[in-house]
């Protein structure tokens, strides 16, 4: 809407405007460096904020990982816990006499009864 003021002044010299464009919008040297000051921070808080959700998304994904790696860890530890407990519970009596009779066999091994010593045949 065109100024009454302005509208009233070319009304005097008989004319009418209907629309009329601004071509040259020179806002001051002052006012130009508030605009370029506030565009300047805008791109700073947008770094800022781009830089917070990086950092978010990277300690999210550290949480994903160790946590991966733990539960990993705990999978591992519970399957070894299963295989030591399958060779303690398959270890017998019967067992123990029989690998020690194939050492025995194998390197030659005999018994003392009384004095409680290995005596080895060396050839």
């Amino acid at each position: 809407m065109i100024d009454k003021a302005l509208k009233e002044k070319f009304e005097s010299y008989d004319l009418e405007f209907v629309s009329f464009t601004i071509t040259d919008q020179d806002a001051g040297d002052e006012i130009e460096a508030a605009i370029k000051n506030e565009s300047v921070k805008q791109k700073e808080i947008d770094t800022a904020k781009q830089e917070q959700e990086k950092a978010k998304v990277e300690a999210d994904t550290k949480k994903v990982q160790a946590q991966a790696e733990a539960d990993a860890g705990i999978i591992k530890a519970e399957g070894e816990a299963k295989a030591n407990k399958a060779k303690s519970d398959s270890i017998t009596d019967n067992l123990i006499r029989m690998k020690e009779a194939e050492a025995r066999e194998k390197h030659g091994w005999v018994t003392v009864n009384g004095a409680g010593s290995v005596i080895t045949n060396k050839e």
